[in-house]
């Protein structure tokens, strides 16, 4: 009994916590919360009996939500490519409510999974695009430039190139043109060219490897960088926010 109460109270104090942090606009570490929940529900109304993919199944918060409205007559797909927090989620939320079926796959490869639950189509496919609070708060991921960690960046771990392989084998044209394409990063000709210089002296496998050299492309430091964010309005995005927003789409 003692150990029951004692787990009761550590699940009340991490209850709370997470409270408190979403209170202010954050996420518990390892979590994930999503912004637009009730509106999702309300938009595509999941009623009992139907068939749900759920194609970026994530933290699984918008599953249990269809899971419930849909009940035991009904069937949900969960998609996801990232198979370490897939195999969580399963564990997770894989019992009761409805019948479940869980699949390490990318969004892009729904009829074939379809296909191999032997369905001709369903009622819901859904779609949450892009990174979540786990990936982005785990260092070794190397998602963010705020931890430092390897380079790595693949949500999916079966992927063979990571970041740091693509700093050392794209050109520095492919690297300035990704830049520019998927961030819109306005000094991408510069901080190409001095990953292409810097690669020949030695590999550029850290986040604060990177994160310095954009630093140094852009001739700033972090500290006249913190400066502008105090004399804006509004703050300003970190230096190196775009070069690893385009570095990830490449990756995945």
């Amino acid at each position: 009994m003692g150990k029951e109460r004692n787990n009761n109270r550590g699940r009340g104090r991490s209850r709370k916590a997470g409270e408190t942090l979403r209170a202010k606009g954050k996420t518990a570490p390892g979590t994930h919360v999503p912004v637009l929940l009730e509106e999702v529900l309300a938009t595509l109304k999941p009623q009992p009996g139907e068939i749900v993919v759920d194609c970026t199944l994530g933290y699984g918060t918008h599953a249990v939500a269809f899971a419930k409205r849909i009940g035991s007559d009904g069937r949900l797909i969960g998609l996801d490519m990232d198979g370490g927090e897939l195999a969580k989620t399963q564990r997770r939320i894989g019992k009761g409510r409805c019948r479940k079926s869980f699949h390490h796959a990318n969004f892009s490869e729904i009829a074939e999974v379809l296909k191999a639950e032997q369905l001709d189509g369903c009622d819901i496919i859904f779609a949450d695009l892009g990174v979540s609070s786990m990936q982005v708060d785990n260092a070794a991921r190397g998602i963010s430039y705020k931890s430092d960690g390897p380079l790595d960046m693949r949500m999916d771990q079966r992927t063979e190139s990571t970041g740091a392989d693509l700093l050392m084998s794209l050109s520095e044209e492919e690297l300035s043109t990704a830049l520019w394409e998927l961030s819109d990063e306005p000094d991408h000709a510069r901080i190409a060219e001095w990953i292409v210089n810097q690669r020949r002296v030695t590999a550029i496998t850290q986040v604060s490897q990177l994160v310095r050299l954009v630093f140094n492309a852009k001739g700033m430091t972090e500290r006249t960088w913190k400066k502008q964010q105090k004399a804006s309005r509004f703050g300003s995005l970190h230096p190196a926010a775009r070069s690893f927003q385009a570095l990830r789409i490449l990756v995945n």
